[in-house]
């Protein structure tokens, strides 16, 4: 790459992750406030706490290591959804 398109690219990496933290990430915030009706972490904060990750891949499609925390679950079923019992969140952080 030339330097001019080096610097592009650096200019809408940069762009992009400005909008995200500032843009979609306080959407998330006001949507999540919304239909769960309790103030939650930042968006950033959750993202960091995540412990196990589910794929949508199959093992024989895509070969390659992955770490422990990473689950591929390709071929599932999923049943009917049944009703949730309404139940009060405690404030979490």
């Amino acid at each position: 790459m030339t330097f001019w398109q080096r610097l592009t690219n650096t200019f809408y990496y940069v762009v992009e992750d400005v909008a995200h933290y500032y843009y979609y990430n306080y959407y998330m915030g006001k949507i999540s406030e919304e239909y769960f009706n309790i103030e939650l972490p930042s968006y950033d904060a959750l993202h960091k706490k995540v412990s196990l990750a589910f794929y949508n891949n199959h093992f024989s499609f895509i070969s390659r290591p992955l770490v422990p925390n990473a689950v591929d679950i390709a071929g599932i079923h999923i049943r009917e959804p049944n009703l949730l019992p309404k139940v009060t969140v405690p404030y979490f952080i």
